[in-house]
């Protein structure tokens, strides 16, 4: 069997979409994540080699004139603003590797390596939401293996430049590895593979990767009995992580429905009807306006003016003496909420 990041990474996820996936061979169903994903790296590859092809290190006409969403849009012109291709430099696009770690095959695609004498910058688009902090990016197993792989592929490179580069907000985090270190990160890459290679029992784990699993509407998870008491920790361990998998289950189950809806309309069963229903909103961003139209009625405007507590909150963050001010003013309604969140890693 052939190993990658993206098979390790879902048997540390959930070892039983491990096994649906790689060992029984069972499709995965693609989110529109993942096409999205998948438009932006051809895009972004494309890009990259008309850019060399013209010898031009950005070319933002280029991309503004990709056929894409609005959204997709928006990431390549910020691509496009916030990079330049080193045309000094080797450059190279989704580079396939395949090297054998351990006795074990290895394969992965490097979105761009940019080529030193004696350095390689590996560089990986992410196209998600997020941007990791820099402790997480230190400490990526991702780019730990990717180093490994590269090394082995380009014998004689000294420094590792691992970086992930977040395209939509057209921000860079790295970590820097020398062919000193490559052994351990060799070692770990190993275990990680024979912990796999060695497995034998491959239980579903409800947890952070059920939110996007292909796997939910066969997951032994959602089989699991309903409790009315939970007595012991291993009981509301259970619960908690049937929770976890129904609520992926719903997800799952709610946008195809959506989907159906859309088209054909409501559906009715034992009385209840689902589907799409007409909501009337309205906003008044000229508030001025709209206060002097209340006072004419005889309606106190202050009764209908809430701030955006959200963003107050977020001016906060940024401003110490501001978050000392509101604290006088404020009214604290704080509350706890029952949810799952992920983890932070310490």
């Amino acid at each position: 069997m052939r190993y990658s990041h993206s098979h390790l990474k879902l048997y540390a996820g959930c070892p039983f979409a491990e096994d649906e996936k790689y060992r029984k061979e069972i499709p995965e169903q693609s989110s529109e994540d993942a096409r999205r994903g998948s438009r932006l790296h051809k895009v972004l590859y494309d890009y990259g080699v008309h850019c060399l092809e013209q010898g031009v290190p950005t070319d933002l006409d280029y991309l503004r004139g990709h056929q894409g969403t609005d959204e997709e849009r928006e990431i390549l012109e910020t691509f496009a603003d916030t990079h330049m291709f080193d045309l000094a430099a080797g450059n190279h696009f989704e580079v396939p590797l395949e090297v054998e770690v351990g006795g074990y095959g290895f394969k992965a695609v490097i979105d761009h390596l940019e080529m030193h004498a004696l350095t390689i910058v590996i560089r990986d688009y992410k196209t998600f939401y997020k941007i990791l902090p820099q402790t997480e990016v230190d400490k990526d197993r991702q780019l730990r293996r990717y180093a490994v792989v590269v090394s082995k592929a380009y014998p004689g490179i000294t420094t590792f430049v691992c970086q992930m580069d977040f395209v939509r907000y057209g921000v860079v985090r790295e970590v820097i590895y020398t062919i000193e270190y490559i052994p351990t990160l060799e070692a770990e890459l190993i275990a990680d593979i024979e912990q796999v290679e060695n497995a034998t029992e491959f239980p579903a784990t409800p947890g952070a990767y059920c939110d996007w699993c292909s796997y939910t509407n066969m997951c032994p998870a959602m089989e699991a009995g309903n409790v009315d008491v939970i007595q012991t920790l291993e009981e509301a361990e259970a619960a908690a992580a049937n929770l976890i998998a129904l609520d992926a289950r719903r997800a799952a189950q709610k946008k195809p429905l959506e989907e159906w809806c859309s088209k054909q309309g409501l559906v009715t069963v034992n009385g209840k009807a689902t589907g799409y229903y007409p909501e009337e909103r309205y906003e008044y961003p000229d508030k001025d306006q709209l206060a002097e139209l209340l006072y004419g009625r005889g309606v106190d405007p202050d009764l209908y003016f809430k701030p955006d507590t959200t963003k107050i909150k977020a001016a906060a963050k940024k401003d110490p003496e501001l978050a000392d001010a509101l604290k006088v003013i404020a009214i604290d309604k704080s509350q706890t909420k029952f949810a799952s969140r992920k983890v932070k890693e310490s």
